[in-house]
């Protein structure tokens, strides 16, 4: 039980210190230090990872499809719609479009798919390939969503990011674990949610501004839009992960990469679009209502797997009631 805490409430602590004393992870952000924190969180998921757990299926490549269409195609989509609902200004409807089209966090999301005890492979594999294909979706989509508005993606940058913080790591721990001959043991298994703590609290420290640069009815009213449209995303994948017989550790892999979306690059194309810094606050506020909701439900899923079986369900007792 106190393992399944660990996540939800060092996030909410680390929104708290975040807030209140935001100077330590703001020092850390300029450091880059997300980048270290990235390739340990994918060295140690690495080494946790069996090497037969890697094998590109058709059902690996269904779950990409799924992640691909419900996340991209639509978050854009729902994102559009809440946005002309609402009735906002341009600079917010911008940023919600923009965030609601990216793809799936590279680290956050994976440690919440292991703390709901789901596929972890797969949401190695699906946040990677989920990646590199938003560099050729989202231009298209936000050229749909916002017309008159182009974006281009730099591909190089973000390969080498990929290989040099993801995709080397993650290698570089499936070789130790081969070489070592050695299960990873309970405190390594801790690393990456402290790491995803740690960088959270970054995040929320250098996002601070932002939030306060706000009025609370507008940042109550964008939690409340911008978590229901998550919540919708996570429902839609869920049902299409069900209807195509998806197994429980996969459809939490499925559930949570289609529905999360990336910070870092969404406020990033925002400036590039030209927009003001009010465009980052949808980004912002989506990122960590996402971050907060999907560590409690990784905590209950997690918890609701592994509760026993009622008595009544004892096929012994059920068999001794029987005569």
């Amino acid at each position: 039980m106190i393992k399944q805490l660990v996540l939800p409430v060092g996030l909410v602590f680390s929104l708290l210190f975040g807030m209140v004393a935001p100077s330590s992870g703001a020092w850390l952000h300029l450091k880059q230090a997300e980048f270290l924190f990235i390739g340990l969180i994918f060295l140690v998921n690495g080494y946790q990872t069996d090497i037969k757990s890697l094998i590109v299926s058709k059902r690996l490549l269904g779950a990409f499809a799924i992640c691909g269409l419900v996340g991209f195609v639509g978050g854009a989509l729902l994102g559009s719609a809440i946005a002309r609902v609402l009735h906002l200004d341009p600079e917010l409807t911008a940023g919600i479009v923009v965030m609601c089209t990216m793809a799936p966090t590279l680290s956050s999301v994976i440690v919440i798919t292991q703390a709901s005890n789901g596929n972890t492979a797969w949401s190695v594999l699906l946040t990677v390939g989920l990646n590199l294909l938003g560099v050729f979706a989202v231009p298209n989509l936000l050229a749909l969503c916002l017309p008159g508005r182009e974006v281009s993606v730099p591909v190089m940058p973000l390969l080498e990011s990929l290989i040099l913080s993801v995709l080397l790591p993650f290698v570089v721990g499936i070789l130790a674990r081969r070489i070592m001959k050695l299960k990873p043991s309970a405190l390594v298994n801790l690393v990456p949610t402290l790491l995803i703590i740690t960088l959270s609290y970054m995040s929320f420290s250098t996002g601070r501004a932002t939030l306060l640069a706000s009025t609370a009815g507008s940042i109550a009213l964008l939690v409340v839009a911008l978590l229901s449209l998550h919540i919708v995303l996570m429902l839609v994948a869920q049902g299409v992960a069900v209807l195509f017989g998806y197994q429980t550790p996969e459809r939490k892999a499925i559930v949570f990469i289609s529905s999360q979306k990336t910070l870092p690059a969404a406020v990033g194309i925002v400036a590039k679009l030209g927009y003001g810094g009010a465009a980052a606050v949808p980004c912002v506020i989506y990122h960590f209502s996402q971050i907060l909701f999907d560590s409690v439900i990784a905590s209950w899923w997690r918890g609701r797997d592994a509760a026993p079986a009622l008595p009544e369900d004892d096929p012994k007792l059920c068999s001794a009631s029987s005569r």
